[in-house]
């Protein structure tokens, strides 16, 4: 209960925190979800992430956005694109920024099919990210949003629309349970 109206708590502040306010993150599909697998990917503390497009341009690199990119806790302590030889290859977080809306996500995108070409966000526009959470080549999950744009991996805007999509993505409590649960059970 308490990690429940932690991160309601959290949320809620993150909603109202300064540049994001133009965010928004569309309500994720969850029909294959299911937390333990989501528990068992990121038990070793790495989640794989594979990074589509260029948020901050061609000079940051891949690692560089996803090492910036915050875990919700109860899937791992971070995200990484070189992941260490313990970490499972075969599950990934696949974020893709700026594709066009409705491309990119689902199946398609786990399969390895080819990224629509993603555009870097001028200064000021807002980007638009899909995030799939992938199990070989099958969607589990996938989620939609419109961030703000930042100059770099450490802008605040930026890491918490990230958490944000990625708890919406990779939630605490199956979908068909409802609600959130603290027990490692559910």
């Amino acid at each position: 209960m308490r990690r429940a109206a932690l991160l309601g708590l959290v949320t809620v502040s993150v909603a109202a925190c300064a540049g994001f306010g133009d965010s928004v993150v569309y309500p994720p599909n969850l029909t294959k979800y299911r937390s333990g697998i989501a528990e068992w990917a990121g038990s070793n503390g790495e989640l794989l992430a594979e990074i589509r497009g260029a948020p901050f341009g061609t000079g940051v690199t891949p690692e560089a956005v996803a090492k910036a990119v915050p875990v919700p806790d109860w899937v791992a302590r971070r995200m990484t694109v070189t992941p260490s030889p313990a970490t499972p290859r075969d599950y990934r977080v696949v974020l893709n920024f700026g594709p066009a809306f409705p491309g990119d996500s689902g199946d398609a995108v786990c399969a390895g099919a080819a990224p629509q070409p993603a555009h870097v966000a001028a200064p000021g526009q807002r980007m638009p990210v899909a995030a799939t959470y992938c199990i070989f080549n099958e969607a589990m999950t996938s989620v939609r949003g419109v961030g703000p744009v930042a100059a770099s991996p450490d802008d605040r805007g930026f890491q918490q629309f990230m958490y944000v999509m990625l708890a919406q993505l990779i939630p605490i409590r199956d979908p068909s349970v409802g609600g959130f649960c603290n027990d490692p059970s559910c």
